[in-house]
């Protein structure tokens, strides 16, 4: 499963992001195919901002909120990567 402070996780191209650290020149060194983005619900703050999916989106990266899904699981195995939740 790969999302402002941007670490890559090796060669499954996973990131994890916050606002600040999702910059565009990092995203395009690192190639996240997939991201996760950890918030609460209606946080006070408004993470994740508009601007990070934007920069996610545009990078061609698929994310996951766990303000919108809850909490997220993803295994790898191989060649084969799979992602859950456990809200709707």
């Amino acid at each position: 499963c790969g999302v402002g402070d941007c670490e890559n996780q090796g060669a499954n191209k996973v990131s994890k992001t916050r606002k600040y650290s999702s910059s565009d020149s990092f995203l395009q060194q690192i190639s996240p195919k997939y991201g996760f983005i950890s918030a609460g619900y209606q946080n006070r703050y408004g993470h994740p901002s508009k601007d990070t999916l934007e920069r996610l989106e545009k990078h061609s990266c698929i994310w996951w909120n766990t303000a919108e899904k809850g909490a997220l699981f993803a295994e790898y195995r191989k060649k084969q990567k799979r992602c859950w939740h456990f809200k709707d």
